[in-house]
């Protein structure tokens, strides 16, 4: 799977994280909580307190849009049965 790019294609964007690392996170203003970081991928438990949180100061009117990518999620402990219905 391709990697995306740590640089956005739009010019008016003001604020873009890539969850690479946790010193870029923690350098464009977040806080990781309970992330650990594997090979540029910020994994997250899934567990309560699993989080990172930013503090970003912005005027004016703005627009917020996420987009997150799961690409993994490996669950332990839990096993699925097949329907008999």
């Amino acid at each position: 799977m391709a990697k995306e790019s740590p640089y956005g294609i739009d010019k008016r964007l003001i604020f873009r994280e890539t969850f690479s690392s946790e010193a870029e996170v923690r350098r464009n203003g977040g806080t990781p909580v309970g992330v650990t970081f594997d090979k540029g991928v910020a994994v997250f438990s899934g567990a309560a307190g699993t989080y990172v949180s930013y503090t970003i100061p912005v005027s004016g009117i703005f627009s917020i849009c996420n987009q997150f990518r799961i690409q993994h999620i490996q669950r332990h402990g839990c096993s699925q049965k097949p329907s008999t219905g």
